[in-house]
């Protein structure tokens, strides 16, 4: 299985690879539930090799430390899972 920084820095960079609509699902510790979010909603903070930061519809914003996401959705299709 690809890493998941592997697999997030493809989608990042790859124009053609990263065509379509993927998303993110990553464990709430307070929910105790996956969360999916758009991939397009995922920030890299400079400097960070370790988490991601993502924005809810709400506009809140989380930091996620990269092992607790779960899975990765390509145009509905899981592609990556943990």
């Amino acid at each position: 299985m690809m890493p998941i920084q592997d697999l997030l820095h493809r989608v990042r960079w790859d124009s053609e690879f990263g065509k379509g609509n993927w998303v993110l699902g990553y464990f709430d510790r307070v929910t105790g539930a996956i969360v999916r979010v758009p991939f397009r909603s995922v920030r890299f903070p400079e400097g960070d090799k370790f988490s991601v930061e993502t924005t809810e519809a709400d506009g809140t914003v989380h930091r996620v430390p990269l092992h607790r996401i779960r899975e990765m959705w390509h145009d509905d299709r899981l592609v990556w899972s943990r």
